[in-house]
C-alpha cells in the first residue's frame, strides 16, 4: 500500500513534467484605438473575477479549470511566463499563467501603463480575451494643439464602444486618477492626454466605407437625428475613406442618447470626441449638413501645427537601459505599422536629454507622416532641420518635408538609408528558457530516496514576421527538449516520455494587409468552430463583409507533441461567424467530419452565440454528433458587472466526457489503433465500444466577485459537478458514477497590504461527495523589491478524509524568487517541500508518513 502511494506521488511529478503547457498559445492584435489579447488554453477553463492593481497596470484573472484539465496536473503548482510578440500594441509587456493548486488559476497582464478593459469568453472556454482601449496618440499634456483622428478603420476591422475618439479612456471603477496613485515600480510611458478644445466636441460616428455617402441618405439622416451630419475624410494606405458621422454634443451621454435609437440602423456606430479643428470645419456657416471635412493638413491647419516640444522643466528620468528599451519599442511598432505606438515612445524619448533626441524627433515626424497627420510631420521636421541642420538625419528629413511641401510638382530622389533599420519589414522574435527540475521523495524515515525526476528542460520559441504592402507573412516555430539527468539509477519510478523532443507549433501565415484574408499552415492550435485542440493542417479564413467570416479547415489531429505527423485521423469543416448580427449579439455555425483509419469519427454541427458589452457577457455552445445522434456539448457562460463593481457568473455545462469520438473505443484496449481493432469486431461493434466509454457529465456553478474598499477583493463560488457512470465492454470493466461532488470556494485578495505593489491571496475550499470530503487551505503572495526582483512565498495544507476511514494530510510551502533584468531576461528559483501524513480512524496504528522536496531554476530570454 506503501508503494502504491508513493507511485501515485511519483507519477503526479512525472505527469507534471509530461503535461502541455495551459497556455497553448497569445495573440495580439490592434484595430483603431482598440486592441484585443487572445489567449487561447490548453482545456477549458471558468473565468470568474478580476483585479486591478492600484496603479492599473498589473492585471489579476482569475479563471477556474474545468474537469477536462485534470490530465494536465492541473492541481499542481506550476507556473508560466509569456513575452507575447505584438505586445507592444496592446501596451501588454508579460503574461504570467498561476496555477494555485487549488482549483485555481490566475492570469496576470503586466502594462507598460493603465488601461481601461474588459473580458469576454468563448470557444468551448478555451479562449479569453481581454479588449483593451488604448489612450490615444494625441498630443502630451502640456501641448496646445490637439492632434486630429486621420486613420479611420475600414468598415468591420474596428469597433470602440464607449470608447473617447482621440482621449484617453477614463480609469476603471475603484483606480484612483493618475495624479493620486503611488508611484509603480516600473517606469512607464508617459501617459497621453488630450485637452479639450471645445464645449461641445462629442460625436457620433456612425459607419466608415470607401465610397461617397450619397446626398439623400445624409439628408435624411438629419431628419431623424435631429443633429448636424457630416463627413470626414481619411487616407489609410493609399486609399479613401469616408466617416459619415453626427454632431456636435456637450457630454457623452447626450450624444449616447442620441445614438440608441440608430443602432439598429449602424450597430457598430461608437462615440468619439472630435479635435478643434473638424469641430470648427464641420460646424462653419459655409458649410451646410453633410459637408465634407478634408483629411490631412485640412484637418490641422499648418498655421497652428507645431512640432512636440522639448520640456524645460523636469521629469522623471529615465535609465539608459529604459531608454534603449524605448528605442526598441519604437523600432518595432514603425516595423509593425503601429503608429500610434510610435508616437507615444519617441515622444517620450524627446522628453529625455542624451543623443537619442535626434532620432527620435525624426522618426516621430515619420510616425505622423504615415498616420496621416501630415501638419504635424512638416512640423517635426522642420523642428528637427532647425535643431541639427548637420545631423546624420538631415537629409533624409530634406527630402521627405519637400515631398510634404511641394508635392509631384518636385521630382524625389531616394531617401538616404538609415541604420536604424526602419526600412526593413522584417521583424524576428526569440524566445529561448532551459530549467532545471529535481523531485526527490522518501516513502518512510527507514527507505532510500527516489529520484522522480532529474531533468533539463529548454524551450525555444522563433517568430518572424514581414510586412508588404499587400500581404503579410508570418511564422512561428515552437520546439522543447527534455534531457533526462537521471540516467540509468534504478530508484527513478516511472520514466520521461519515449521522445525528449516535442514540435508544439510550426506553422507559416500568410494574410492579407487589409486583414480580408488569412492562411495558416501546418501545426497548429484551435478551440473554436468544433476543432478540438492541435493539429497538422490548413486554416482558410475569408471576411466577406463586414463582421462576416467564413473558415475551412483540413488537417490531421495531433494526439501529442511528441509525434510528428500522423494520418490515421483526419478531417475537414466549415464555419461562418456572424459578429454584431444583431445589435451586440453575434454567432458562429460549423460543420466538421472526420475518419479514423477510414471508418467515420467525428461527424459534428455546432452553434454558438456571444454577447458581449461593458458590463454584461454570455457565451453558449451546441455541439451535436449527428454521426453518433448524440449531444456533446451544451454549456451557458455569463457575466454580469454591476455599477458597484459586484460580479455574478454563471455556468452550466453538460457534456459527454471525453468528447465522444470513435477514438474512444481505444480506451482500455491493448492495441493501439482502430485498424487493429477492425480485425477483431466490426466498425459498428466498435462505434458501440466509443459509446462505451464514454461518460455524462453535469456542471453548475454559481460565483460572485466584489472589490472591498480600495484593497481588497472577495470571490466565492459554489460548483455542483457529476459524472456518470460507463459500461463494461470489449473488456474493459465499468467505471462508477462519482455521484454530485459540491465545491465551496472562498478567496479573500488584498493589494498594497506591506507595500506598493505587493498581492497576497488566501484561499478555502471545501468540498464534499458520496465517499469523501476534502478541505483547503492556501496563501500565496507577491511582493516586489524595487523594479526587478519579485518575490514569492506560498503555503497550502489540505485534508481528505475517505469514507472508509483514510485521512491523508498535505503541507505544501514554497519560495521563488523572480529577476527581470532589462525586461528581456528572465531568472527564476524556487523551492518547495510536501509533507504526507497518511492515516486509518478504522486502525489507529496505521501511519505513514512521506516526504518530498523539489528545485526548479532556470532563465528565460527573449531576443
Amino acid at each position: 500500500m506503501r508503494f502504491v502511494a508513493g507511485a501515485v506521488v511519483l507519477g503526479a511529478a512525472l505527469g507534471a513534467l509530461g503535461a502541455e503547457r495551459l497556455v497553448d498559445d497569445i495573440q495580439v492584435s490592434k484595430r483603431g484605438e482598440q486592441a484585443t489579447i487572445t489567449v487561447e488554453l490548453a482545456c477549458p477553463m471558468r473565468f470568474t473575477s478580476e483585479v486591478r492593481t492600484q496603479e492599473g497596470m498589473l492585471l489579476e484573472i482569475r479563471i477556474k479549470p474545468l474537469e477536462a484539465c485534470s490530465r494536465f496536473g492541473i492541481s499542481d503548482i506550476t507556473s508560466e511566463v509569456y513575452r507575447p510578440v505584438g505586445g507592444r500594441l496592446a501596451l501588454l509587456s508579460e503574461v504570467e499563467y498561476e496555477s494555485l493548486g487549488l482549483g485555481e488559476s490566475l492570469l496576470l497582464f503586466h502594462f507598460d501603463q493603465p488601461v481601461d478593459y474588459r473580458v469576454a469568453q468563448r470557444g468551448d472556454l478555451r479562449t479569453l480575451q481581454l479588449i483593451v482601449r488604448l489612450p490615444a496618440a494625441g498630443v502630451v499634456q502640456g501641448e496646445r494643439v490637439p492632434t486630429l483622428e486621420t486613420q479611420a478603420a475600414p468598415p468591420g476591422k474596428a469597433s470602440v464602444p464607449s470608447a473617447a475618439a482621440g482621449a484617453a479612456p477614463p480609469p476603471a471603477a475603484g483606480v484612483a486618477p493618475a495624479a493620486a496613485r503611488p508611484p509603480s515600480d516600473r517606469a512607464p510611458l508617459t501617459q497621453r492626454l488630450r485637452a479639450p478644445a471645445a464645449s461641445a466636441d462629442y460625436i457620433i460616428n456612425l459607419v466608415s466605407q470607401r465610397e461617397p455617402f450619397p446626398p439623400a441618405a445624409i439628408a435624411s439622416l438629419a431628419a431623424a437625428s435631429g443633429h448636424k451630419p457630416y463627413v470626414s475624410e481619411a487616407a489609410v494606405d493609399g486609399q479613401t475613406w469616408y466617416r459619415l458621422r453626427i454632431g456636435f454634443f456637450g457630454t457623452e451621454q447626450e450624444a449616447r442618447a442620441t445614438l440608441e435609437p440608430l443602432l439598429q440602423r449602424f450597430p457598430k456606430a461608437w462615440v468619439g470626441r472630435a479635435e478643434a479643428a473638424e469641430v470648427a470645419l464641420a460646424s462653419s456657416a459655409s458649410l451646410g449638413a453633410g459637408a465634407l471635412v478634408p483629411a490631412g493638413a485640412a484637418q490641422v491647419p499648418e498655421s497652428v501645427a507645431v512640432a512636440t516640444p522639448v520640456p524645460t522643466t523636469d521629469v522623471v528620468a529615465l535609465t539608459p537601459e529604459q531608454i534603449a528599451e524605448l528605442q526598441t519599442q519604437g523600432r518595432d511598432a514603425m516595423l509593425a505599422a503601429d503608429y500610434a505606438t510610435a508616437v507615444r515612445t519617441y515622444t517620450r524619448l524627446l522628453q529625455e536629454p542624451g543623443d537619442q533626441r535626434p532620432d527620435a524627433r525624426e522618426y516621430l515626424g515619420l510616425a505622423r507622416e504615415r498616420s496621416g497627420q501630415t501638419a504635424q510631420a512638416i512640423a517635426e521636421y522642420r523642428a528637427y532641420l532647425a535643431r541639427y541642420p548637420d545631423g546624420e538625419g538631415a537629409r533624409r528629413v530634406q527630402q521627405r518635408l519637400n515631398g510634404l511641401t511641394m508635392g509631384a510638382a518636385v521630382p524625389r530622389e531616394a531617401l538616404q538609408s538609415s541604420d536604424t533599420g526602419e526600412q526593413s519589414a522584417w521583424n524576428f522574435a526569440t524566445g529561448l528558457s532551459q530549467y532545471y527540475r529535481r523531485d526527490v521523495y522518501q516513502f518512510d524515515e527507514f527507505e532510500p530516496q527516489v529520484v522522480a525526476l532529474d531533468a533539463l528542460l529548454t524551450d525555444l520559441d522563433v517568430r518572424v514576421r514581414h510586412n508588404g504592402d499587400t500581404v503579410n507573412v508570418a511564422g512561428r516555430l515552437v520546439v522543447s527538449n527534455i534531457y533526462d539527468l537521471s540516467g540509468v539509477q534504478q530508484t527513478t519510478i516511472g520514466s520521461l516520455p519515449d521522445t525528449p523532443n516535442r514540435f508544439s507549433y510550426a506553422y507559416v501565415d500568410v494574410n492579407q494587409a487589409q486583414g480580408d484574408w488569412l492562411i495558416r499552415a501546418g501545426r497548429q492550435s484551435l478551440h473554436n468552430w468544433g476543432i478540438l485542440g492541435r493539429f497538422d493542417g490548413l486554416h482558410f479564413a475569408y471576411n466577406w463583409a463586414p463582421d462576416r467570416r467564413v473558415h475551412f479547415f483540413s488537417g490531421y489531429p495531433v494526439e501529442s507533441t511528441r509525434y510528428g505527423l500522423e494520418t490515421s485521423r483526419e478531417f475537414y469543416g466549415v464555419a461562418v461567424d456572424f459578429d454584431h448580427l444583431i445589435g451586440r449579439w453575434g454567432f458562429s455555425t460549423s460543420l466538421n467530419m472526420g475518419t479514423i483509419d477510414s471508418i467515420d469519427d467525428r461527424q459534428s454541427f455546432g452553434f454558438e452565440a456571444r454577447y458581449s458589452d461593458d458590463k454584461r457577457s454570455l457565451t453558449s455552445i451546441v455541439d451535436y454528433d449527428y454521426g453518433y445522434d448524440k449531444l456533446n456539448t451544451a454549456l451557458v457562460l455569463a457575466t454580469w458587472r454591476f455599477d458597484n463593481r459586484l460580479t455574478l457568473t454563471g455556468l452550466v455545462d453538460v457534456r459527454l466526457s471525453p468528447i465522444l469520438t470513435t477514438r474512444n473505443a481505444l480506451i482500455g484496449q491493448p492495441v493501439t489503433s482502430i485498424s487493429d481493432m477492425l480485425l477483431v469486431w466490426t466498425e459498428d461493434e466498435i462505434r458501440q465500444i466509443a459509446r462505451d466509454r464514454t461518460s455524462d457529465m453535469k456542471t453548475a456553478t454559481l460565483g460572485i466577485s466584489k472589490p472591498l474598499f480600495e484593497r481588497f477583493q472577495i470571490n466565492a463560488d459554489v460548483t455542483a459537478t457529476e459524472i456518470g457512470a460507463t459500461v463494461q465492454s470489449a473488456g474493459v470493466p465499468a467505471m462508477p458514477s462519482t455521484g454530485r461532488q459540491v465545491y465551496y470556494s472562498t478567496s479573500f485578495v488584498g493589494s498594497g497590504l506591506f507595500g506598493t505593489g505587493d498581492v497576497n491571496v488566501f484561499n478555502l475550499r471545501y468540498g464534499s461527495a458520496p465517499d469523501f470530503t476534502m478541505s483547503q487551505v492556501a496563501w500565496d503572495a507577491r511582493f516586489p523589491v524595487g523594479r526587478r526582483l519579485r518575490l514569492n512565498p506560498r503555503l497550502s495544507y489540505g485534508v481528505w478524509e475517505g469514507s472508509n476511514g483514510i485521512r491523508r494530510e498535505t503541507t505544501s510551502p514554497s519560495f521563488r524568487v523572480l529577476l527581470n533584468f532589462r525586461n528581456r531576461y528572465h531568472f527564476e528559483a524556487e523551492v518547495g517541500k510536501d509533507d504526507f501524513l497518511r492515516t486509518n480512524f478504522a486502525d489507529p496504528t496505521i501511519r505513514e508518513n512521506s516526504t518530498g522536496n523539489f528545485v526548479n531554476i532556470g532563465y528565460r530570454a527573449d531576443f
